[in-house]
């Protein structure tokens, strides 16, 4: 199994985490919301967002933007799981949320392949003119993480991959 990239701590809300001392490989500093490092398979995706829902409801986020962050970090984990984590190869994903004021910041890192072309996929929309199955497979949620981020950042350092998705509350509460 690849070693972690961050390292280990129990899912948490609270102060004193591998979080709370941000370092640029790290993403932003600011106040720890969660982290957690998981297992990347489907079923530890759909388990850490219920976790990551209650951290959020918890610091008292409106369901509205709760659910729009789910929705970025949800489509962020499965391409992981799905891509970076294709075949027969298991790993693990770190995950951090930091909030500094109205910005929160979703930090993944894995050890997977790196993402093809070493950039984000950009965002790209699909014609929805068409019948079922003329549609495109895939690409509809790196055109959501886009619509939705206040800034994104990836990088590739060795064999780790960097994720940074910055999310504006201010705008997600609207």
């Amino acid at each position: 199994m690849p070693r972690s990239p961050l390292p280990r701590s129990d899912a948490s809300a609270g102060a004193g985490n591998a979080a709370s001392d941000a370092t640029p490989e790290r993403g932003p500093q600011g106040a720890p919301i969660y982290t957690q490092i998981l297992p990347a398979t489907p079923d530890c995706v759909r388990g850490t967002l219920a976790k990551v829902v209650g951290a959020l409801r918890a610091i008292g986020l409106t369901r509205h933007a709760t659910e729009l962050i789910e929705l970025v970090l949800a489509e962020a984990l499965n391409n992981i799981v799905e891509h970076a984590y294709a075949g027969p190869e298991a790993g693990e994903i770190s995950l951090a949320i930091l909030r500094d004021g109205p910005r929160l910041s979703l930090t993944l890192c894995d050890q997977g392949k790196p993402l093809p072309g070493g950039t984000l996929p950009p965002p790209r929309t699909a014609r929805l003119d068409v019948t079922r199955s003329e549609l495109p497979e895939g690409g509809f949620g790196w055109f959501l993480i886009h619509s939705l981020a206040h800034r994104l950042d990836h990088r590739r350092s060795g064999n780790d991959n960097h994720l940074l998705i910055e999310l504006d509350l201010d705008t997600l509460e609207c």
